[in-house]
């Protein structure tokens, strides 16, 4: 994300009842090793700095070894490091070109901190645990975690790949085929209880392996995080283009069509994606803005301009239907 935070973007989700290569890196955190960051564009690349029975490198295999591949990963390692020191850590890191964060250290202590941690950052953390009584543990919307009773499963991770490199708000993280990956041991009843607390876990439905939810830690669903964060950056990242690419950007009438025209390229390019709602070939956002001369006076001389405002339809997703009701008739 941005750090002069010239352009600044928000969204207010309103989702009661009634965000590629800039946007979407992963950061692999290990902990068995001291390690600078580093960016690798393959897995034979991991392969030359950790070995194949290291936890690093099968945690990297599952992200790289899906369907569609990312352009790459961050490692960074730091040996012995207490959950404390790794949002330290963390908090050096922020503004590199990462977004979605997995740790080879799932304790629970861990699961806590960097839940606590992402809360407040643009970002996502992803975590699969061996103990199903963690799945209540974390609380931000901004923690997806998953069960599975094979230490070095790492569904969760594979999925963060799946819904990284596939166009934000195309896909939801529910009924999802990781690949490499075996289904998870799970009763019945530990399901129940798993799926009330917004867990996700890996089981073969109907014939098909697959993941059997989307929403994270808080209830909120992944998708719908996803795509907030990527309308916020794409926002922000087309509004500094613009002034780049532009000797300047008038306080004008011009200079704020401008603006506005950038707004709507992305809601158009987030409809598109599936993010926002199409009915009739017609996205469902409205966006209205302010005229230079209602403007006051004091923010024209600051050169400050925060009259865009807008608001969309989420096109969101059907994950389940109850009930389906028929009749046969002799």
């Amino acid at each position: 994300m941005s750090r002069l935070n010239d352009f600044k973007s928000s969204i207010k989700l309103s989702t009661a009842a009634e965000v590629r290569k800039g946007f979407g890196g992963i950061l692999l955190f290990e902990t068995d090793t001291d390690h600078p960051y580093t960016t690798y564009k393959d897995l034979p690349a991991v392969l030359l700095d950790f070995a194949i029975t290291t936890d690093t490198y099968k945690m990297a295999a599952r992200i790289f070894n899906q369907e569609l591949s990312p352009s790459g990963i961050s490692i960074v390692g730091d040996a012995t490091a207490t959950p404390a020191e790794i949002t330290a850590k963390l908090d050096t890191l922020i503004n590199k070109n990462w977004y979605g964060l997995v740790c080879t250290d799932n304790a629970t202590a861990t699961i806590t901190a960097l839940d606590a941690w992402v809360d407040d950052q643009e970002k996502v953390y992803v975590v699969t645990t061996q103990a199903l009584t963690d799945i209540g543990v974390p609380t931000s919307k901004r923690t997806f975690i998953g069960f599975h009773h094979v230490a070095d499963a790492y569904v969760m991770e594979g999925l963060l790949s799946i819904m990284l490199t596939n166009p934000i708000g195309s896909a939801t993280a529910k009924f999802k085929k990781v690949l490499g990956v075996t289904e998870a041991t799970i009763t019945d009843a530990q399901l129940a209880t798993l799926r009330a607390d917004y867990g996700v876990t890996y089981i073969e439905e109907l014939g098909n392996l697959e993941t059997t939810g989307s929403q994270t830690a808080s209830g909120e669903y992944f998708d719908v995080v996803l795509s907030e964060d990527w309308i916020n950056y794409n926002m922000e990242k087309e509004m500094h283009d613009l002034a780049v690419k532009t000797q300047k950007i008038g306080y004008s009438g011009d200079g704020i069509a401008s603006l506005v025209g950038v707004a709507t390229n992305v809601l158009n390019k987030a409809a598109l994606q599936g993010i926002i709602l199409i009915e009739n070939n017609v996205p469902q956002f409205v966006i209205t803005y302010v005229n230079r001369a209602d403007v006051p006076q004091a923010d024209r001389a600051e050169r400050k301009y925060n009259g865009i405002k807008w608001f969309a339809y989420l096109a969101g997703a059907i994950e389940g239907a109850d009930p389906i009701s028929g009749e046969l008739i002799a």
